[in-house]
C-alpha cells in the first residue's frame, strides 16, 4: 500500500490498493481516494485496469501508478488512464517520474 497526497491543500489523499495477489496481473488493483482523515470520497477512483499498484506520485493532474511491470498514468479529475508505459522491471530496479518522462534509475 501506498499513500499520497494528491492536492496541494494536502485534502486529497490517494491509497493503492494491491488486491489478493501481490505478484499476480488479475486485475483486481485499485485507487482509493480518501480526505486527509480517511474518509473514503471514491472507493476505486481509476477508470482502468490495476494489477498491483504500488508507487504513486503526482505531477500536474496525473497520477501515477507504479503497477507491477508498468506506469499508468490517470487524469486525477477524471480517473482515465492518460499514459500506459511498460518497464521491464528485471532492468530497471527504480522508475522516477520526471515532467511527463520516465527514467530509470543507474
Amino acid at each position: 500500500m501506498a499513500l499520497l497526497y494528491q492536492r496541494a491543500s494536502l485534502q486529497m489523499v490517494s491509497v493503492s490498493n494491491q488486491g489478493k495477489d501481490p505478484l499476480s496481473k488479475d486485475g483486481d488493483g485499485f485507487i482509493t481516494e480518501t480526505d486527509r482523515h480517511g474518509k473514503i470520497i471514491k472507493a476505486r477512483f481509476q477508470k482502468g485496469i490495476l494489477n498491483t499498484p504500488k508507487g504513486l506520485a503526482t505531477i500536474g493532474d496525473v497520477l501515477y501508478v507504479a503497477d507491477l511491470d508498468r506506469v499508468v498514468g490517470f487524469n486525477i479529475n477524471n480517473g482515465k488512464a492518460v499514459l500506459i508505459r511498460k518497464v521491464n522491471v528485471a532492468e530497471v530496479p527504480c522508475v522516477t517520474v520526471t515532467g511527463v518522462k520516465l527514467f530509470k534509475a543507474t
